[in-house]
């Protein structure tokens, strides 16, 4: 059991924390109608695998497998699914198909296996050897140590690069599609998978340090950061994840899945240079919600043939196809109007935002608005 008032506080406020999130959820869920919402679903999946990892380990660590060694790893298993639930749990986020589906389940049979063989070294034992079991240390068992544990931090690790790739793989199709990203980035769900890599690696450390769960501060303030950690991926699946569907918050990229005959490069070259002449004749640019539908609207072409065109004759995505053209009315403002005020020069190309102003300004100019207004004066 841990000791010392820093430990004891943190098992208080985290206690208290998980209880009174787990009322808040279930609060949550009986009083929206987005119970029906495969998103919703998705994230209530992933936060009930969360809650239920950090509760067995604050159950662990009060002392509860000690008194109680029947009921000790029962919920391990968890631990590890927590990886798989997040990763349907981005799926959800950026894919508006997707469904929890019976296939789904497969995801159990990373963990099943490797847990039967734990559980059958240690549910057979008889309780005073569950208890000698427990004094030796989690660490003390070869098999839990080296298979159980190192074979789960494997199995997390693979599915948090799978969510990191999918998240790349949506912000590539953000960036063919959107002007303005706003936050449909979903920067905070890459927070969350990091986060959740750091419990992993902080777990890790606590599993294979070959310590006790009686004594050893090693165990105390690892086991601390774990919990810590965890309580901080609950915070932000609540404050985030559940928020997004409260507000209706829509961050699906339409897919791009209409078929076209292939084109040649003078074929593409003719629908950018239309491309190029829409976008300053009809100042499209100007317009913060821009997207690669209503320039391909403007055009009369196929968003793919469009989004192909500025692909291979332009070299570079929609945003940055449009963020070129706000960029130019930008410097024409600043060189011609030097009192006007950035930000509302930022608002009036087509920006929505200061941040990612300065950020294209940069790319595209090689230095932030300031010193370019500094540098023409």
């Amino acid at each position: 059991m841990l000791d010392g008032p820093i430990i004891y506080l943190l098992q208080s406020i985290a206690a208290a924390s998980l209880t009174v999130q787990g009322m808040i959820f279930i609060a949550f869920i009986a009083l929206t109608r987005l119970r029906t919402s495969p998103q919703f679903i998705a994230a209530a999946v992933f936060f009930t695998a969360v809650v239920l990892a950090a509760g067995d380990t604050l159950f662990a660590h009060l002392g509860g497998f000690l008194r109680w060694p029947e009921t000790a790893f029962v919920l391990s298993p968890v631990g590890i699914l927590c990886a798989p639930a997040l990763f349907l749990f981005v799926q959800a986020r950026i894919d508006a198909a997707f469904r929890l589906r019976p296939i789904h389940l497969l995801h159990l049979s990373v963990v099943a296996p490797i847990y039967a063989g734990f559980a059958s070294e240690y549910y057979f034992l008889s309780a005073e050897d569950k208890l000698a079991y427990l004094r030796g240390g989690i660490a003390g068992s070869f098999f839990y140590q080296y298979f159980f544990s190192l074979f789960g931090q494997a199995v997390m690790v693979g599915y948090l690069a799978a969510s990191l790739v999918q998240l790349h793989r949506y912000g590539m199709r953000l960036k063919n599609w959107f002007s303005s990203l706003d936050d449909r980035s979903l920067n905070w769900l890459r927070y969350l998978v990091l986060i959740k890599a750091l419990v992993i690696a902080l777990d890790f450390v606590w599993h294979i340090s070959g310590q006790t769960l009686t004594d050893s501060s090693i165990t105390q303030w690892s086991f601390a950061a774990v919990l810590a950690t965890q309580l901080g991926l609950i915070n932000l699946i609540m404050l985030r994840g559940v928020a997004d569907h409260a507000v209706h918050r829509d961050f699906f990229v339409p897919a791009l899945d209409d078929a076209i005959p292939p084109e040649t490069s003078k074929q593409l070259e003719a629908v950018y240079r239309q491309a190029e002449q829409a976008m300053m004749s009809h100042r499209l640019y100007l317009q913060p919600g821009l997207t690669l539908q209503d320039l391909a609207d403007a055009l009369k072409q196929k968003p793919r043939l469009v989004s192909e065109a500025i692909k291979q004759s332009g070299e570079c995505n929609f945003l940055e196809f449009v963020n070129r053209h706000r960029v130019e009315a930008a410097k024409a403002a600043l060189s011609v109007k030097p009192g006007n005020r950035i930000i509302d020069v930022a608002y009036d190309a087509g920006f929505n935002s200061k941040s990612a102003f300065n950020q294209a300004f940069r790319k595209f100019v090689g230095q932030t608005p300031s010193s370019f207004r500094q540098a023409i004066r």
